[in-house]
Order: C-alpha cells, then sequence, then structure tokens
C-alpha cells in the first residue's frame, strides 16, 4: 500500500493535529495520527479520548497503489516533515514497517496496526447553527479567560455555549468572575441547548479557525461539541 501526497499539505495536517496527541498516556496507540487515503483524497485523524479532529482534502495527484489505512508517531513524522525540502512525499506500508520517501529523504518507522486506533464516537447533534469563523474565534478568545483551572471543578473548566433561537451566548466563569459574549447565527439554527465547550478544544478551535474566512457549523449533544469549516 503506498500514497504520494505533497509535503505543504501534510505539513498542514500535522501540525495542527499534533498538539492533541498526548505526550505521555497510558494507551501508546494515542501518541499516534491516523492516515487513511484512496484516489487522491486524504483523511488525517487525532485524538487524545477528550477531543477527536479530523482533517480531509483532496489532490490531483492520484495515490500510487489503492487504499491506505495506517498510523503514524505524531511527534516523529512532523519532525520528519519539518525538515523535508521536497514537494511531494511517499508513504508506504509494509510488513516490517512504514517508509517516508522523498527525493533525499528516507526513513522506515514501527508500524502499529490501525484497528488499534480509537473507534470514532457516534454524534448525533441536538443543536446546529452557522457563524463566522472570525466570530466564533473572537468570541472564545474574549471569554475563555475566565473559565477556571482547577481539575477538579469540571463543569466550570470550559465553555458554556447556549443556543436559544438565533442567539448563541458563550460564557465563562471561575467562581468569582464572568465573561459574556452574545453571537447570532448566520443561518437558521437547528434546534436549542447548551453545552460546554473544554478549553482545550477552545484553543484548538482559535489555531484551526483563525486564519478562515466565512461561516463554519457548530453542533452539539450531550457528549461532544463539533466544528466543521
Amino acid at each position: 500500500m503506498k500514497i504520494t501526497c505533497t509535503v505543504k499539505q501534510l505539513q498542514g495536517a500535522f501540525a495542527s493535529l499534533a498538539p492533541i496527541c498526548p505526550s505521555r498516556s497510558p494507551s501508546p496507540v494515542l501518541s499516534h495520527l491516523r492516515l487513511s487515503a484512496k484516489a487522491g483524497a486524504f483523511t488525517l485523524q487525532a485524538t487524545d479520548l477528550e477531543v477527536w479532529a479530523q482533517r480531509t482534502w483532496k489532490q490531483d495527484k492520484k495515490d500510487d497503489g489503492g487504499t491506505v489505512d495506517l498510523l503514524l508517531p505524531s511527534a516523529s513524522v512532523a519532525g520528519i516533515l519539518r525538515e523535508m525540502s521536497e514537494t511531494s512525499v511517499q508513504i508506504e506500508a509494509k510488513e516490517k514497517g512504514v517508509e517516508i520517501h522523498g527525493d533525499d529523504t528516507y526513513v522506515r518507522l514501527p508500524q502499529v496496526p490501525a484497528v488499534e486506533y480509537p473507534a470514532w464516537p457516534e454524534f448525533k447533534a441536538e443543536g446546529t447553527f452557522q457563524v463566522d469563523a472570525k466570530v466564533l474565534v473572537n468570541a472564545l478568545r474574549r471569554v475563555e479567560f475566565s473559565a477556571a483551572r482547577e481539575k477538579t471543578r469540571y463543569a466550570l473548566n470550559g465553555v458554556l455555549v447556549a443556543l436559544s433561537g438565533n442567539t448563541v451566548e458563550w460564557v465563562a466563569t471561575d467562581g468569582r468572575r464572568l465573561a459574556l459574549v452574545r453571537t447570532e447565527s448566520v443561518s437558521a439554527p437547528s434546534g436549542s441547548g447548551k453545552a460546554i465547550l473544554g478549553l482545550k478544544m477552545a484553543g484548538l478551535i482559535e489555531r484551526t479557525f483563525g486564519e478562515v474566512e466565512g461561516p463554519v457549523s457548530f453542533s452539539f449533544d450531550k457528549r461532544f461539541c463539533r466544528v466543521e469549516g
């Protein structure tokens, strides 16, 4: 199984998702990113079992050998990609490991079976709205400083997102101070309710959507918040 991808696209995907992987974990598989590809369509996934994130992209140059589904150690591969000067990289899964090829690069890494990666959780949205990416990032930056940092106060370790009608409230407090921002959905929302957005997820949203133009979709259920753009 072998694929060819542009280094720039893979670098960007790893740079945004690698920070999610825990440096220490009782489950070594969480230090990996899952890369799957077929006919030029790529998906890269990362999780620490609290935050689940993925990047998808397409390119005109098709893969060299069908479908690929493999795990790559995030820290090692991110470092390799940063040092590559080539425009394209070839990744091949073999019995004895994963090989990364470039014009001037050759690296072999141990292979971990993709079946060991945690299954993506089910998500059934109870509330969905659209918000401009810059408005979303600005709202989070204006309230998250008030959130509690003590791990024993879980309900206060994040940003409360409350959807009512066309209005979205973003609230954070540590019990002593409180910050509130109100925004409007750019399209007719679906459902209503409240959810708590964890600070780690808030930071990921700020890094990922800070330079994005246009609306993104924000949805939530009883367990998760999801942002797509």
